[in-house]
């Protein structure tokens, strides 16, 4: 939890409310003892949580960040409507001709004209009026609060501190390369697209080794490639249904459905795993 910078907007009292209500994030999500202060490492306009990671090295980096602001709602000068409360809006006289409305808007344009030429010239002249003072909330308004959140910080960051941590064996979820099909011969070519377009169409990011390739150096091929997995299918799986299921470690998980494969997958997914 970053607090208040030496130099910042607002009053202490308005940085005491947020910083509290970012106390009571953290105790929630992560529970009491397990975050730490960084004192007066907040933003200028607000405190912030930072959620900082160790790559492979043990090097900390900041990535994701979020950010409660009071400051920037006052200076817009952003308000909405509490509930409850009804606008007072003046209704339209459905008695007026059209011409006679056209005219009304055109009156009305001119109108706010003028009075948008009066305020410029006024303020030419005014030197007690601060711009960034917000006016008074009506009563049955409210103020807004802001939020600043990144996700992932820096996105090219992350992506070397995930990619250096995994050392390019990404998780299944992660992966770009979550299954390939290898079909043992030329004969089971067919049955080995089919599988792959079934795996495409529920969302899983498939390739198929079609080559003339011995089966060994086909599998080989997919595990330095870093396929998370590898289908073998011949002709009892064609027959079956199913596929032969190896893991990039070379462990054989055995013969499985491929509705039991996609069940499998959507899990893995589901799960982050």
């Amino acid at each position: 939890l970053s607090t208040r910078p030496k130099k910042a907007l607002g009053e202490q009292e308005l940085w005491d409310r947020a910083e509290g209500a970012l106390e009571g994030a953290m105790n929630t999500f992560a529970g009491e003892g397990n975050w730490k202060v960084n004192p007066g490492d907040g933003a200028f306009y607000g405190p912030k949580i930072d959620i900082k990671v160790m790559d492979a090295m043990d090097r900390v980096h900041q990535c994701a960040t979020i950010q409660l602001d009071f400051q920037l709602p006052i200076r817009f000068d952003l308000r909405y409507r509490k509930k409850g409360t009804k606008e007072n809006d003046v209704p339209e006289d459905k008695n007026i001709k059209p011409k006679q409305k056209q005219k009304k808007n055109k009156d009305a344009k001119q109108d706010k004209q003028a009075a948008i030429d009066v305020e410029a010239t006024t303020s030419e002249h005014e030197t007690d009026v601060d711009p960034n003072e917000p006016g008074e909330l009506p009563s049955d308004f409210a103020r807004p609060v802001m939020v600043h959140r990144a996700m992932l910080g820096s996105v090219e960051r992350m992506f070397a501190v995930l990619l250096e941590h995994y050392g390019g064996k990404w998780p299944f979820w992660l992966s770009p390369r979550q299954a390939l099909v290898v079909p043992v011969g030329n004969d089971f070519i067919p049955y080995a697209q089919e599988v792959e377009k079934r795996l495409h169409a529920a969302g899983f990011h498939v390739g198929i080794d079609d080559s003339s390739n011995t089966l060994k150096k086909k599998v080989r091929e997919g595990q330095l490639a870093q396929y998370n997995y590898i289908l073998v299918v011949g002709d009892k799986e064609r027959s079956n249904g199913s596929v032969a299921v190896r893991n990039r470690n070379n462990e054989q998980e055995g013969e499985k459905l491929v509705e039991d494969v996609i069940v499998e997958f959507q899990e893995l997914t589901d799960t982050f795993q």
